[in-house]
């Protein structure tokens, strides 16, 4: 292969993160759905019987919320998905979460917290059922269902419609017309079961309702306990809720109920071979040239679909043949280095062994990334792209990435530990990471939990730290460079 076809190829590769799956690359447009790998778990959201989506930082959660949320992705989504029902037989409302197709301004985080965090039960279920009542009132395909809130006063009504970021001006109203506005709902959802119709409300990002980390328990409790409750009393009205998996926990939530969502709760988590399958098709659908390099492995493209463009084959085999055509069969001279297909995953599972499909791109974009830094055709043998350093150098990249994104948002308070775990040789005795909190000051940017060893089991649960037979504490690699930690015998950083 010419050389500079290689750098070309490579270019492509640096870009399979651009597009959507992952959080920050939402969206339902044509090159969105090229990039959307629709799997066998994805099926199951659109049961009405599933009410809350779990999945990690990085899970795709927000992706697939947008590619419900959106009409054109919807409706190939749910093509896809062979649902029984037709798209316009449902109605799908954005209740909470960034939506391209929707431009309704939400309350604040700050006034959020402000207004409805210590409030009790039937303020915050007010407001819940006031922002719902708001997006389906401005939102242009419930045009059908406004009729049902004729008998709210004209004044909640402007209210709700002028200004719902503004919760001081509709909240006590809604408080005040609770009992009117439940009657409407019930008289919706007896219309749209006569009428063989749906109603969808999504939530996304609930992890930003407040801008205190301890303040998110409330309102996301009584919004589980709300949907908890209708489930049993509407058969049309549905609601599904994305939410990040550390934060559905009992000891945090208070919620005594959640035991019973057990049966209609879903966990957004990938395996190895819908990751290849994924990582196959963001790089089939780049370009024309890297389509036909990928045809060299008879079989690893099946079909080619309007929406969804080029679709690989879930066919474990041929993904080892695409990695041994890619990288080489090795890691290394000798399978002594290890299977450059086990190795991947291998190395970017975390302690509970999931992997974020963002991780898993970011490797190889990196990767290909280094290749053109240094590259020299005469290292790539044959058709290959990658040298098994590449991807070394990248996981150590990949981690530190791992830990920015953890660190920007949703755990912040990882910033102010990390410091105190530089240079720490894992396996450690647990007494070591209990040094390392204890030495740790946390600002408001502070954990559910600081007692070293609750911190300790959270991080656990968070798949950061695992602790062994022995009681010794490990770190999976994936965080393990971003957190400046070492190993002994671990993947030396490239020079």
């Amino acid at each position: 292969m010419l050389s500079e076809l290689k750098q070309e190829l490579l270019h492509d590769m640096s870009k399979i993160t651009n597009g959507g799956i992952t959080e920050d690359e939402a969206g339902d447009s044509d090159a969105a759905l090229k990039n959307f790998l629709y799997n066998p778990a994805h099926k199951r959201v659109l049961e009405p019987g599933i009410i809350l989506i779990l999945g990690g930082r990085g899970a795709g959660k927000s992706a697939l919320f947008e590619m419900l949320s959106g009409k054109s992705g919807r409706e190939a989504f749910t093509s896809t998905a062979l649902n029984s029902h037709q798209p316009s037989q449902e109605t799908w409302i954005s209740g909470y979460g960034r939506s391209k197709e929707s431009r309704i301004s939400l309350p604040a985080p700050e006034t959020i917290e402000r207004v409805i965090s210590s409030a009790n039960n039937y303020r915050i279920r007010s407001f819940w059922v006031g922002l719902w009542v708001g997006q389906l009132l401005q939102h242009d395909s419930a045009e059908h269902l406004r009729p049902f809130f004729n008998s709210l006063p004209p004044s909640l009504i402007e209210a709700l419609t002028k200004s719902l970021g503004v919760i001081q001006r509709w909240l006590p109203d809604v408080e005040e017309h609770l009992d009117y506005i439940n009657q409407a709902f019930d008289e919706m959802d007896q219309h749209l079961a006569e009428h063989g119709q749906w109603l969808y409300m999504t939530y996304d990002e609930l992890d930003r309702l407040t801008t205190s980390h301890d303040k998110l328990a409330g309102p996301i409790r009584e919004l589980l306990a709300f949907w908890l409750d209708r489930y049993r009393r509407w058969e049309r009205i549905r609601p599904k809720i994305f939410l990040r998996s550390d934060l559905f926990q009992q000891d945090y939530l208070g919620f005594p109920d959640a035991s019973k969502l057990r049966p209609h709760q879903l966990q957004l988590e990938w395996t190895t071979s819908w990751l290849y399958q994924l990582l196959i098709k963001r790089m089939a659908n780049g370009s024309d040239r890297m389509k036909q390099y990928l045809d060299q492995i008879p079989g690893l493209i099946v079909r080619k679909d309007d929406q969804f463009g080029y679709i690989p084959t879930p066919d474990e085999a041929l993904h080892e043949k695409f990695m041994t055509h890619l990288v080489g069969e090795f890691m290394g001279a000798d399978a002594r280095k290890g299977n450059s297909y086990r190795w991947v995953p291998n190395h970017l599972q975390d302690a509970e062994k999931r992997i974020a499909p963002r991780s898993f791109l970011k490797l190889f974009a990196g990767a290909a990334l280094q290749e053109l830094k240094r590259f020299d055709s005469k290292l790539l043998l044959q058709n290959r792209l990658v040298q098994p350093s590449a991807l070394q150098g990248a996981l150590m990249e990949t981690s530190e990435d791992r830990i920015a994104e953890l660190a920007q948002e949703e755990y912040r308070w990882l910033n102010h530990l990390k410091p105190n775990l530089y240079g720490i040789t894992v396996p450690a005795q647990k007494a070591i990471f209990i040094d390392a909190i204890k030495r740790t000051e946390w600002t408001k940017d502070q954990p559910l939990v600081t007692q070293p060893s609750e911190l300790i089991e959270y991080m656990k649960s968070l798949g950061i730290l695992e602790q062994r037979s022995d009681g010794r504490i490990n770190m999976p690699e994936i965080y393990l460079y971003g957190f400046r930690m070492k190993r002994m015998g671990g993947v030396k950083r490239p020079k």
